[in-house]
């Protein structure tokens, strides 16, 4: 009767995964084919190398103007987008190929709540809720369509916070999982910096929590991801002429997001102010010069304006570092979002749920706030676009999940009781 009762349990599992996955990419699926996004070309950045990938023309080009070879962002997301772009076309087909591919990969995030639930926190019902409610998301159709490489981020992050509770719950960690993980970060960081705080939260925890046994597992961890970007950063020097071991454009943003002209949210900066003028992507004479220097050298002009102007306006840059940071969480009305509100609905309930996950004595707690700590910081400094919230936004739901568990804790939410009671029946 367990065996069967566990048997009954898993298949309830998928099926709820399935079904919150299937709602979620059918909803976003529904909503894009009934606007006009779906005669719509928008490309960024990673698009236009993507494009010059598939062309043949090699990991070059990111904005509007031949610029050469590039370290602007790491290869593996633009490299897969050229492969869609081989595949179906640089028309609207390979557009809407490769926007479909953004849906389904949210979809596959939200689809995995449940399971992440009930191994991080015991319980799978804060996961059901915070799938639906992700489902609901889908409203903002155009920042998930064009969300670049965040979707896939999402999934690293959920992945790391599971290797993170299942090496911490094992009696003994070494080279031989360190390398593993190493293998696994060093995919993400080369898809996306953005684990890059991901991996300090969970390897720093693990040393704390494990008391130095866990020596040999982070060092292997960390030489693993290192040998896996090598090659990366061995191309940046052979074709750029410096290291680079993740990307290029930092500076490129902090200059374009800390001006005179500069506006807080990206829209207004590179839309509707004359803040597009300082950027090579708006600004044809900007991408010239871009191309003149070469990148190095226009990263270093940048890094220069940038430190020039931060000695004459601290006070404004920290005003505006204040401004992007109540942003990222509360995101403001007339922004990109169609409804912020149900953000802020989810930030807040969000922290709430840490917070009795922390009275709860719920261990993950400790890595989600940790997350929150250091992920966000960066995006403070550079203007404000709400997809950058995306690869942790599954932790605000599971956490809003947590919040519903506890206000509403009949039989709606309690599957252990359901399934128990199942399994007895048998």
């Amino acid at each position: 009767m367990l065996n069967n009762g566990l048997l009954h349990a898993n298949k309830r599992l998928i099926s709820i995964s399935l079904l919150i996955f299937s709602a979620a990419l059918s909803l976003r699926i529904a909503l894009l084919a009934w606007s006009d996004l779906k005669n719509t070309i928008y490309r960024v950045e990673t698009d236009r190398i993507a494009l010059s990938i598939a062309e043949g023309r090699g990991y070059a080009n990111p904005f509007n103007c031949a610029t050469g070879p590039t370290a602007h962002c790491p290869p593996l997301y633009p490299a897969l987008m050229g492969l869609f772009y081989s595949v179906f076309g640089a028309g609207l087909a390979g557009e809407l190929a490769k926007g479909v591919f953004h849906l389904l990969l949210i979809s596959c995030c939200l689809g995995l709540l449940p399971l992440s639930s009930k191994l991080l926190t015991g319980r799978l019902e804060p996961g059901v809720f915070a799938g639906y409610l992700g489902v609901l998301t889908g409203c903002e159709i155009v920042i998930e369509l064009h969300g670049r490489e965040m979707g896939l981020m999402a999934i690293f992050v959920l992945i790391s916070g599971l290797l993170y509770n299942r090496r911490l719950q094992e009696n003994q960690i070494g080279c031989r999982q360190g390398v593993r993980d190493g293998v696994f970060y060093g995919a993400g960081l080369l898809t996306g910096a953005h684990l890059l705080p991901v991996l300090a939260a969970s390897t720093g925890l693990i040393a704390w929590q494990r008391r130095g046994k866990a020596r040999e597992y982070i060092v292997t961890l960390i030489a693993a991801a290192s040998v896996f970007l090598l090659p990366w950063a061995v191309r940046n020097r052979l074709m750029l002429g410096q290291w680079v071991v993740f990307r290029s454009n930092f500076w490129l943003e902090m200059q374009v997001s800390n001006n005179d002209q500069s506006k807080t949210d990206v829209l207004t900066n590179l839309v509707k102010s004359e803040g597009r003028r300082h950027h090579p992507f708006t600004n044809k004479e900007e991408c010239e010069l871009y191309a003149n220097l070469g990148e190095v050298a226009y990263m270093e002009r940048k890094r220069k304006m940038f430190l020039e102007w931060l000695g004459q306006n601290p006070v404004k840059f920290a005003r505006f570092s204040l401004d992007r940071a109540r942003m990222f969480w509360f995101p403001p009305r007339g922004s990109q979002l169609v409804l912020p509100h149900l953000q802020w609905a989810i930030t807040v309930l969000g922290w709430l749920g840490l917070w009795l996950m922390r009275r709860q004595g719920v261990a993950i707690w400790r890595w989600i706030a940790l997350l929150w700590l250091v992920y966000p910081p960066v995006y403070y400094l550079v203007q404000f676009d709400y997809r950058y919230r995306y690869p942790i936004q599954w932790t605000l739901l599971l956490c809003t999940g947590w919040v519903c568990r506890n206000r509403f804790p009949g039989q709606f939410f309690d599957y252990r009781h359901t399934a128990g009671s199942r399994a007895s029946s048998l």
